[in-house]
């Protein structure tokens, strides 16, 4: 057992830094394109060169995991965490492989989704990612109708929005993952800009401080980040938009100073 310890710590290790490098190197690509807000081109291109790189760490980590996951001796609990990680990381590899899909031109692969089991599904993995001064709800309604949105990325853009409001809660709080019905009728659709139509809403709320209107107005541009260099890459919350809009829905936020920030993804209703 001692002689593959080593190994497992080197390339987990490495694979981890070379991981976090590519993040940073996010930015750096992005300067390379013109402006400060690249076309629909640049941002496919880069898609394509950071999932091609992330596929590769991943394979690194994956094999880490599985020889993790071989040792007899193990404790339980260890077990148990190595089987949550590499949970992830096939949710990590299939989300990868659809970015390189979608940086292609490729439709999503769409599906009828109930979500009433998104504690089931994603409550272990989001609190994972939580401090312990932030406490996780995830709440939905009764009689949620089905809808339609791809699964895989689905729970990365959930996963992506928690983890923005884990960092807007520096000082602890309550994060929200709510899942309702929602009926978009005229006056609601012309008062908001968006359409009308049936709706399953999934919104991820925090108790953070909240964004002036200035800074929610830009909040979907791609690589607009109000986070210091190197923290964020300004995809996410762009990321969030684009998906839900080829699910032929859309997402909004809802935001005040001092009052925290919700981020809504409207799915649309299946028949």
């Amino acid at each position: 057992m001692s002689h593959v310890e080593p190994i497992i710590t080197f390339e987990g290790s490495e694979a981890a830094r070379r991981a976090a490098c590519l993040a940073t190197d996010v930015n750096h690509r992005m300067s390379a394109t013109t402006g400060r807000r690249p076309n629909t081109q640049n941002v496919g291109e880069l898609a394509a060169g950071v999932a091609h790189d992330l596929n590769n760490f991943l394979q690194v980590i994956g094999n880490s995991l599985e020889l993790l996951d071989r040792h007899e001796n193990q404790h339980p609990a260890a077990r148990r965490l190595n089987g949550v990680a590499l949970q992830a990381l096939a949710r990590a590899t299939k989300l990868s492989r659809q970015l390189l899909t979608l940086s292609r031109g490729h439709e999503l692969q769409l599906e009828v989704l109930c979500l009433d089991d998104l504690q089931t599904s994603m409550g272990d993995i989001i609190q994972r990612a939580l401090p312990d001064n932030v406490r996780l709800e995830i709440r939905h309604a009764q009689n949620l109708w089905p809808c339609t949105a791809d699964s895989c990325l689905l729970e990365a853009a959930l996963l992506n929005l928690a983890i923005n409001a884990r960092d807007a809660m520096p000082d602890g709080g309550t994060l929200t993952i709510d899942v309702v019905n929602r009926a978009v009728d005229d006056a609601h659709a012309a008062a908001a800009g968006i359409r009308k139509g049936d709706f399953v809403v999934a919104s991820v709320g925090d108790t953070g401080s909240g964004m002036e209107p200035s800074i929610v107005a830009r909040a979907f541009e791609p690589f607009f980040t109000t986070k210091d260099f190197g923290k964020g890459s300004g995809l996410g919350l762009s990321q969030v938009q684009a998906f839900a809009k080829r699910c032929n829905g859309y997402a909004t936020i809802v935001s005040e100073p001092g009052r925290g920030t919700r981020v809504l993804i409207y799915l649309p209703r299946a028949d």
